[in-house]
């Protein structure tokens, strides 16, 4: 359909604004189909003529050809085009325009990321970026409301922001919390899931729990190759991290991670091109990690991760209460508190009430509940990260996002 459109040939008579608005569609196309490479110079054509052009028309071609850019590893084009389009409206009076929010939605996640060939870096764009989508992310709760499906894509970049700065259990808890919002709010097979659970599973990469990135990562990679496609630059993207993480998981996970790490680097050149991050990694880890063993890629792992892996070890002593330490209780500690498990079990439900995950359970788990309902309710609590939390006053259920700011 969209060839019979940009080759009519009407098309050429047409005003330049309705012709501009048509490629502009056809391009956001085919770049969401996973060719951002070759759309280029049809946007380069595009913005030859923006004087010809609405600022509104000419500011989305811009932040088009940012999108291209930052797939393709232009980092700094990227920026360049995103400030003008921020700085256009600001010098217009119209800084929260949606063409204004989403230009500093896009400056912020291309100062996040690193050109493969940018030398001399500013480390201080890191911290910068995540402070700004923290400011965009209030002013879109605000305007749009906590749970709009725009103000979940700025909390799932926040959660990238995170990793790019080492706060990867930060980012690990984070994503943790918008992915359980997102798995009601889209379904598991959203596009915005999807990457969810891919810095849900780089986060965990990074801790070295490698069986938990596996997980995540590989649900993405198959949720991306049919929402996405198989040669889409998210996908490829997290096909080779999932590649890295089954190498780095063991011996039984080579042979997968390598047949993937291959598909990486025979597809991306055509998505992504050959000088950008994604290739030259594939490149190396085809030529040089193919035949690496497991003990070589973890140390190599751990010596760029080590200083993350440190409240992730176990205590050395641990008692069967929960003590990690030997030394006699000072007298003003809290006493343990016991709480049966049948107790839980009768009033789970209406603690679900409250944080309003009532309606994912089945009439028959609503009471106190037989043994194969008490396994449904602990998967119910496994899959959206309930923690039983106990004080003096009781005990209650409660989410992630009680750590987060969900519930500001």
């Amino acid at each position: 359909m969209w060839q019979r459109v940009i080759t009519h040939p009407d098309l050429a008579a047409a005003p330049q604004a309705e012709r501009g608005s048509v490629e502009l569609d056809w391009i956001r196309s085919r770049r969401l189909r996973g060719a951002p490479a070759e759309q280029r110079p049809r946007l380069r054509e595009i913005l030859d003529r923006a004087d010809e052009l609405p600022d509104e028309l000419a500011n989305q071609a811009r932040l088009e050809l940012v999108e291209i850019d930052m797939a393709t590893d232009q980092q700094e084009h990227a920026r360049a085009l995103a400030r003008h389009v921020v700085e256009f409206h600001e010098a217009n009076g119209t800084p929260h325009d949606p063409l204004a929010t989403r230009a500093r939605y896009a400056l912020a996640n291309a100062d996040m990321t690193l050109g493969l060939l940018e030398r001399n870096p500013d480390w201080d764009r890191w911290p910068k970026a995540e402070a700004d989508l923290r400011a965009l992310l209030t002013e879109q709760e605000k305007d749009l409301g906590m749970r709009n499906i725009v103000t979940l894509t700025t909390r799932t970049a926040i959660g990238w922001a995170l990793i790019s700065q080492g706060e990867v259990r930060r980012a690990r808890d984070h994503a943790k919390a918008v992915l359980a919002v997102l798995g009601r709010r889209t379904g598991t097979g959203h596009p915005l899931y999807l990457r969810c659970a891919y810095v849900l599973g780089m986060a965990y990469c990074q801790l070295g729990k490698f069986p938990q990135a596996v997980a995540h990562l590989d649900a993405a990679h198959r949720g991306q190759v049919i929402t996405l496609g198989v040669a889409h630059p998210e996908t490829l993207r997290t096909q080779f991290e999932l590649a890295m993480a089954l190498k780095l998981e063991g011996r039984q996970g080579k042979a997968r991670g390598n047949t993937l790490l291959t598909g990486v680097w025979k597809l991306s050149p055509k998505a992504t091109g050959r000088l950008n991050d994604l290739y030259g990694q594939a490149v190396f880890a085809v030529v040089l990690a193919r035949h690496a063993p497991v003990w070589l890629l973890r140390w190599a792992h751990r010596s760029n991760h080590k200083h993350k892996w440190t409240e992730e070890q176990p205590a050395g002593y641990r008692c069967r209460h929960g003590h990690t330490s030997a030394q006699r209780a000072t007298p003003d500690r809290p006493k343990n508190l016991y709480v049966r498990e049948d107790h839980i079990l009768a009033n789970l439900p209406a603690h679900l009430a409250v944080l309003e995950l009532d309606d994912e359970l089945g009439p028959e788990e609503r009471g106190s509940g037989d043994s194969g309902q008490r396994r449904d309710l602990a998967e119910l609590m496994r899959q959206f990260d309930l923690t039983i939390v106990c004080d003096t006053a009781g005990w209650t259920a409660e989410t992630a996002t009680a750590t987060d700011d969900f519930d500001r």
